[in-house]
């Protein structure tokens, strides 16, 4: 575990109460924990078991600059501990859009409002700093919580794909939200004045 007496924290982006750093070889163990976790897992499109030479060989591909995905470890601003995962996903450099998606490992770490702050520090990324034009996210209708959260961010629900994903023994709707950054910005605005 990094803590904040480490002299070298490795930071991408910092936040109040989490900040984004790039993912190590040495988070590979925690991920695979939480990704292989039914309680996590339940939220994630996510079906087989994640491996360890899986999740390197994501790794690896993720480490190549202007690749299509831009993954990013979720950790407590104070202590530097690991609590998620992010990222920027299927991105389209020439039509300037991702895929975002988001999860918070640890179970006592859900519902405190931390992905939420991750998340928006991650769309901060996308439109001020690699100049996106359009985020999007899925979700299934049965995550009362990430929908919410969604909502509140200013995510703006574009659709809903019936009964699209099956998920614990039944078939699930998956919602599609999307955000513009005209409207990020707009709403950054409104919020600072």
């Amino acid at each position: 575990m990094t803590t904040s007496n480490d002299p070298y924290p490795i930071v991408f982006s910092r936040g109040k109460r989490v900040s984004l750093r790039p993912p190590q070889e040495s988070d590979i163990p925690r991920v695979l924990h939480w990704l292989n976790d039914p309680g996590t897992r339940r939220f994630l499109s996510r079906v087989h078991p994640l491996t360890e030479l899986e999740e390197k060989r994501f790794l690896e591909t993720t480490a190549t600059p202007g690749g299509n995905h831009q993954p990013f470890i979720i950790v407590e601003s104070e202590t530097h501990e690991p609590i998620g995962c992010t990222g920027l996903h299927q991105i389209d450099w020439v039509h300037r859009r991702a895929e975002l998606g988001i999860f918070i490992g640890p179970a006592d770490k859900r519902g405190l409002g931390l992905g939420q702050e991750a998340f928006e520090l991650l769309i901060a990324h996308a439109f001020e700093g690699i100049n996106l034009h359009r985020v999007t996210l899925t979700v299934f209708a049965f995550n009362d919580a990430g929908i919410r959260c969604y909502e509140r961010i200013g995510f703006v629900k574009e659709g809903v794909d019936r009964e699209a994903q099956f998920v614990e023994g039944r078939y699930v709707d998956v919602i599609r939200y999307g955000m513009l950054a005209r409207e990020w910005f707009a709403r950054k605005n409104n919020v600072s004045h």
